[in-house]
């Protein structure tokens, strides 16, 4: 037995939803059947005024100017009635003008008059499944195409007496139609039923998708908070700046004064992106932290941290870029090692020349490793430590062309002078113009700058 209330299985917060989707839909498949009724409407007339031009005054223009009146205000009225039972009602019209000119037609050429059960079966079809109805509205139009079939029985009965239409033909055309409306039911049953599956599945997909997003924002929030604040103190500047790509990503940075006049520092990039290497910075940053209260050689750290990679995240394929460094701002120095981190940058105001810090090792996290080289270079006052992630070199434009490491140089040599701040700002306004569609990375832009 079919049931009329099949929205009640729909979760009362989707229900008013649906029915305003189903609303909407009914409302645009009524409009494209009244312009696919006209159309048929003034083919069927060119044609019958083109091939019996003897007959043209049988064409009883009238049925086609109802046809096409019926079509305009079912238009007009579908196009200023918001509620679903005055949309009801104007399909209903327009069901009737329909069978109204079928019946006619029919009487005009009452010679095929055991063909008519099927014109009204297919006007029956061709409404009901046109158009998103409810099981228990498609009941109106089956009576309106089973009294229009009656009445058309009448009269053909009356004005044709020795007509072969007997009442057993009659009888068989009105078991199809009726047969047809069960069907016609039967069937937009099961597609209101899929329907409501499918909406309150994606419901709950939504829903699920909504959960995660807060969840992914509020991780983002988490995520970012490592992210070290710029500072400024008595022999030294740094400004630190992060221009996400995702949500969350691999790059990281950090800074730690391990003595009054000892700065500790590293910047690194896990391989991948997404929850994964988040989930690895995070452990970096806790190792790390703990690392550098006992290990201020950058080469005993990133060692000690390789391992931890190595032990911890065996069999993960994922690895880390790192540039380690300790300023030593009595001996004006800086010792730092490179693991398979792009090559940094040292800006020395003295000569206003560029020193590469370049890669030494291979990726932490590849293969033990006894221990990793250091290298010392001397620093002066208002000398400039640049840092940053590969992000930064490797943002590409509309062309497909890197923004590379040239660029990087070029603009440290012109915009040296900056300050520490205004300098990472620039460049990131320098890299958004380069790259306005973008980046496929996270950039992490870290700037050192001696006093």
């Amino acid at each position: 037995m079919v049931k009329f209330n099949l929205f009640n299985k729909i979760p009362a917060q989707y229900r008013s939803e649906l029915l305003a989707q189903q609303t909407h839909l009914m409302q645009m498949r009524i409009n494209v059947l009244c312009f696919f009724a006209i159309g048929i409407n003034f083919f069927i007339s060119v044609i019958y005024f083109l091939t019996l031009p003897a007959e043209k005054d049988r064409i009883e223009p009238w049925i086609a100017a109802i046809v096409f009146t019926a079509c305009i205000v079912t238009l007009l009225a579908n196009r200023i009635t918001r509620s679903r039972w005055a949309i009801r009602l104007n399909v209903y019209f327009f069901t009737a003008v329909l069978l109204l000119i079928a019946t006619h037609t029919g009487l005009l050429h009452a010679d095929y008059a055991q063909l008519m059960p099927a014109v009204y079966l297919l006007i029956l079809f061709f409404l009901t499944f046109s158009i998103p109805w409810l099981p228990v509205e498609i009941v109106p139009i089956a009576l309106l195409v089973m009294a229009a079939y009656t009445v058309y029985y009448l009269v053909v009965r009356r004005l044709w007496p020795s007509s072969p239409f007997a009442f057993e033909y009659y009888f068989e055309g009105f078991l199809l139609i009726y047969i047809g409306s069960v069907v016609a039911v039967f069937m937009r049953a099961r597609d209101i039923v899929q329907v409501i599956k499918n909406i309150v599945f994606y419901k709950k997909i939504e829903s699920q998708k909504e959960i995660m997003q807060h969840e992914l924002e509020v991780a983002t929030h988490v995520h970012r908070t490592l992210i070290p604040p710029s500072l400024s103190a008595k022999n030294i500047d740094i400004s630190v700046t992060c221009l996400p790509a995702h949500y969350l990503g691999g790059d990281y940075a950090r800074y730690t004064f391990v003595s009054p006049d000892q700065l500790l520092f590293i910047i690194g990039d896990v391989t991948g992106h997404g929850v994964p290497a988040a989930l690895l910075v995070n452990r970096i940053h806790t190792e790390f932290e703990e690392l550098a209260r006992s290990h201020t050689s950058p080469g005993k750290l990133l060692t000690a941290l390789n391992n931890f990679i190595i032990r911890d995240f065996e069999g993960t394929n994922m690895y880390l870029s790192a540039f380690c460094g300790l300023i030593d701002m009595k001996k004006h120095e800086l010792t730092f090692t490179n693991c398979g981190h792009p090559a940094q940058y040292l800006y020395v105001k003295n000569g206003s020349r560029i020193r590469l810090l370049t890669s030494q090792d291979a990726l932490l996290g590849v293969m033990p490793a006894e221990g990793h080289g250091e290298t010392q270079v001397p620093l002066g006052d208002n000398d400039r430590i640049v840092l940053f992630t590969d992000g930064a070199i490797e943002a590409k434009n509309a062309a497909a062309e890197e923004f590379g490491q040239e660029r990087v140089e070029n603009y440290i040599l012109e915009q040296h002078g900056l300050e520490p701040e205004r300098f990472n700002a620039g460049f990131i306004k320098e890299l958004t113009e380069f790259a306005p569609d973008g980046f496929n990375d996270d950039v992490f832009l870290m700037t050192i700058q001696m006093k």
